[in-house]
């Protein structure tokens, strides 16, 4: 998964390297819209993508960057994708929160990536 400003092509370099040895290989766009698209609702789209390209049992395994890992997160925990993840990696998402989600007022994914005090 991609970062709020970001979209599939920050992968390619990845993609490049990886060649053959890992497909099928899916590298979704979602619509996040600067943040306006809920992580909820990003979360249900990527499970969607994710359905229609491996259908229902085939196991997975995630990379999330930034946001698109937060996203990916909700799709394990909260969507039922626990159930077929083998392997979650995480990197530079704010798993925690984090203060530069504040300046970004009507963001609702920002809001839901705000630390809480």
């Amino acid at each position: 998964m991609h970062g709020l400003l970001d979209s599939p092509a920050v992968f390619n370099a990845l993609k490049r390297c990886l060649g053959d040895q890992r497909q099928p290989l899916l590298i979704p766009e979602l619509p996040l819209r600067f943040g306006l698209t809920p992580i909820s609702e990003a979360a249900e789209l990527l499970g969607s993508h994710i359905e229609a390209a491996f259908g229902l049992e085939q196991p997975i395994d995630l990379l999330g960057f930034s946001i698109g890992g937060v996203i990916a997160r909700t799709w394990i925990q909260l969507l039922g994708g626990q159930r077929r993840t083998r392997r979650f990696t995480s990197v530079g998402s704010p798993q925690q929160g984090t203060l530069t989600a504040q300046p970004w007022p009507g963001s609702t994914a920002a809001a839901s990536i705000r630390p809480s005090t």
